[in-house]
This record gives C-alpha cells, sequence and structure tokens, in this order.
C-alpha cells in the first residue's frame, strides 16, 4: 500500500510540474511575440540608454500639475529626470538621480539623499523599466507565469507575470492583436507618503526609434488613480551616457 501511495504522489508530482513547465512555456511564447512585434530581440538588445523628451501632467497633493521632462535611462540601473513643473505661472524644477547606489531628489534648490527605503523603490522601479525592455525573453533566471486574458483600454490583451528572486513580480499585458505591450503593473514606492503603492503602467502610440518600436505615450495611476500623463515628443537612443549624467545633482 505504501509503494502504491508513494507511486500515485510521484506521479502526481510529474503531472504538476509538466503542466507547470507547459504553462511557462506558453507564457515565453506571449513574450517571443511581443519580441518580435517590438522590432526583434536583436534590436532590443542593441538598445542599452534612452533619452527622452515630452510634456505631459502629473496628480501632486490634489492638483494637477503641467510638466516638461526629459528622462535619460541607461539600464539596468542607472537613471535621471529632470522636470519642469509649472504653478502658479512659475517654473519649479525637480531633478531626481539614481546612479545604482545612491539617489537624490533637488526640488527647486533643496537637495534631499534619498534613505535605504527610497533606493529600495528606485531599483524596484528600474527592475519594472528593464522588463518592459522584454530582454529577459532568453534568460531563464527569469520566471513568467501566464496571467490570462485581460482587457486594457477595452482591448483584449493577455497577461504574462516575470519573477526573478530578489524583486517584486512584475505583470505585463500584451495586445491580443498586435502583441505590443499595452500595460505593466508592478508594487511601486510613492515618495509623497513613503508607503507602497499598486502602480499601473499604460503604452500607447508606438513610433520607430531607429531601433525597436517605442511608446509616444506612458499614462500612469497610483491604487487606480491618475497619477501622471507623459506624451513623448522626442526620443533617442544613447550608446551610452557619461556617469557625469548620474552624478549627484549641484
Amino acid at each position: 500500500m505504501r509503494i502504491l501511495t508513494a507511486t500515485a504522489s510521484a506521479l502526481v508530482a510529474l503531472v504538476l510540474a509538466n503542466r507547470a513547465g507547459a504553462q511557462e512555456d506558453e507564457a515565453r511564447a506571449v513574450v517571443e511575440k511581443a519580441v518580435k512585434a517590438h522590432g526583434g530581440l536583436e534590436k532590443i538588445e542593441s538598445v542599452q540608454a534612452v533619452s527622452a523628451k515630452g510634456k505631459g501632467v502629473v496628480s501632486v497633493m490634489n492638483m494637477q500639475i503641467e510638466f516638461t521632462l526629459e528622462n535619460n535611462v541607461q539600464l539596468p540601473d542607472r537613471f535621471r529626470s529632470d522636470m519642469q513643473m509649472q504653478i502658479n505661472n512659475m517654473n519649479f524644477p525637480v531633478v531626481v538621480v539614481f546612479n545604482g547606489k545612491k539617489a537624490w531628489v533637488k526640488a527647486a534648490n533643496m537637495l534631499m539623499e534619498l534613505d535605504e527605503k527610497g533606493i529600495e523603490g528606485m531599483k524596484e522601479s528600474m527592475h519594472a523599466e528593464s522588463m518592459s525592455s522584454l530582454k529577459f525573453v532568453k534568460d531563464k533566471k527569469y520566471k513568467v507565469a501566464l496571467i490570462g486574458e485581460a482587457k486594457v483600454k477595452d482591448a483584449p490583451a493577455v497577461g504574462v507575470r516575470v519573477s526573478h528572486e530578489g524583486h517584486k513580480d512584475v505583470s505585463l499585458y500584451f495586445d491580443k492583436k498586435s502583441n505590443m505591450l499595452v500595460k505593466m503593473d508592478f508594487r511601486a514606492l510613492d515618495a509623497q507618503s513613503g508607503q507602497e503603492v499598486a502602480e499601473e503602467r499604460f503604452f500607447s502610440d508606438y513610433k520607430d526609434v531607429k531601433g525597436p518600436k517605442m511608446p509616444g505615450r506612458i499614462v500612469v495611476n497610483r491604487d487606480g488613480q491618475p497619477y501622471l500623463d507623459f506624451q513623448i515628443t522626442e526620443a533617442r537612443i544613447v550608446e551610452r551616457f557619461d556617469e557625469s549624467m548620474f552624478a549627484k545633482p549641484d
């Protein structure tokens, strides 16, 4: 009897393992279709750094504030954002820099170095940014699983969850017709409250930028509420930024 029980348990474990492997293969196939739709893995892997300029609206302290923005991102762990917010017809500059180890925020003439919690938040945000690039598709260190059918802006989509040891999961949603990435969600740190929030990023208006296709508009919700609407007016691929780009703001 014990032998039969052990054999049955082994068979169940084998079936479950095979099913899990099949589901991961299905999920990775979804991402592979998306990679092709975005321009192919060769083009995607060739991008190490991107500079983007644009304008939009951000929700801060119950105010809708217009801004212009220049983002300079070098994956996997370097970032600089230069934002000019318009408040009561006055220009209010905000600079955010992350060099992989330290991070700073400079608002007007006040400079603050982020603490350990803030740095961890930056790392998770950059990790999510890396997942949206789809470079992970061939890396077996990243585990993928199907979330299933979904609706993104009333259009059919399919979701995939990406997991990596040491990071929070990131969920990616791809339009079923075009296979383009249309949504990403993950747990993010809100700088205003210092609390973790559910962040959703919606991608649209894709354009060719002498490389893979990149979104022309990014809309961000936090805990289901509008947070940021960014219209990209200019984007260019950069081979690599000088390290001075990610230095402590003056």
